[in-house]
């Protein structure tokens, strides 16, 4: 299998996403070798990597929606000061990317910033807009909500 047909077989998996272990199971490789094949794709500007064992099929991805990948199989949207400065709420710039998130409250570095993941319990996990290829945001309301 060239790098050429492995490439076009991962964007056929219409994420912009996607894990190490997916990747071998959808090319038929080893997790070992696919990592190589995924780190020679990052070196020739086709992929990604975002952080130990996801890559950015996309390159040009949206940080925003890299969340929910991050917090998977939990269930991730982007609020708090982050949906606030999108939004035009505030003029700040949050220096990290804050979200919502039914996964444990923890700091991820990738290469696309740094995530600060907040837990919520279920009860509150709602009010937010989009999808996986766009990002998944959090309304106006519901950010100052999260935020407060």
């Amino acid at each position: 299998m060239t790098l050429a047909s492995s490439y076009a077989d991962l964007r056929r998996l219409g994420q912009p996403v996607v894990e190490t272990k997916e990747a071998a199971t959808r090319l038929g490789l080893s997790v070992s070798r696919t990592s190589h094949v995924l780190r020679s794709l990052d070196e020739a500007g086709l992929v990604r990597r975002v952080r130990h064992g996801l890559w950015a099929i996309d390159t040009d991805i949206h940080p925003f929606s890299i969340a929910p990948y991050l917090t998977a199989p939990y269930p991730a949207y982007v609020s708090f000061w982050t949906a606030l400065a999108h939004h035009g709420m505030i003029e700040q710039i949050p220096r990290q990317v804050f979200v919502a998130s039914l996964d444990r409250s923890k700091r991820i570095r990738t290469n696309y910033g740094v995530y600060s993941i907040h837990h919520l319990v279920a009860e509150l996990f709602d009010g937010y807009t989009g999808t996986h290829q766009s990002g998944v945001i959090a309304t106006p309301d519901k950010a100052l909500f999260d935020t407060v």
